[in-house]
């Protein structure tokens, strides 16, 4: 047509498909939120606890303020001042915000998504193929920040499921303890 490219970008980018997703805070922003629910709520928790709650609901916002509020109905006797993610999970898991709020989650990820955490998470039973349905639906995961690696990259999903533990790969921890009960 002969039209500069940089003066249509716009109009073509109406076209586009654009996927963005809005995963987890990052930890500056996950500690600010504790913090104003924290003063907000009247509550003193500390730090630690803050820092803990905030790893075990893997950032996410819902998760993080559910969580918050379930610490009111926990035992405070329970409570550690220094707990680790899991022990701040074990408490709050049982809760009925929480567990809602992780189905939320769940039942936005279609059926390879949710296999594929299963494998992951190794729910027994649970297995996937490599595929490229299964190459798209990590990609998927990882978007969400529902699924995330540390160290080197597995080469594809039936990389991640043979060595997970090898790898350290992560799972947002409380969505599989909640799909499994």
């Amino acid at each position: 047509l002969g039209l500069p490219a940089l003066e249509i970008e716009p109009f073509a980018e109406l076209f586009t498909d654009n996927l963005h997703y809005i995963g987890p805070y990052n930890p500056a922003d996950a500690g600010r939120m504790l913090s104003e629910l924290n003063q907000r709520g009247g509550k003193n928790y500390p730090a630690a606890i803050l820092s803990a709650l905030a790893a075990a609901t893997g950032r996410f916002a819902g998760l993080m303020r559910a969580a918050f509020n379930a610490l009111e109905e926990v035992d405070q006797s329970q409570l550690s001042l220094s707990p680790t993610p899991d022990q701040i999970a074990g408490l709050i898991v049982p809760r009925p915000a929480i567990r809602t709020e992780c189905r939320t989650i769940w039942i936005s990820l279609n059926a390879m998504e949710q296999s594929i955490l299963k494998a992951v998470a190794g729910v027994p039973g649970a297995a996937y193929k490599s595929a490229p349905e299964a190459e798209a639906a990590v990609s998927m995961l990882i978007g969400k920040g529902l699924l995330r690696f540390t160290g080197e990259k597995p080469k594809g999903p039936a990389d991640i499921a043979s060595s997970k533990k090898e790898r350290a790969t992560e799972v947002y921890q409380m969505r599989s303890r909640a799909s499994a009960s």
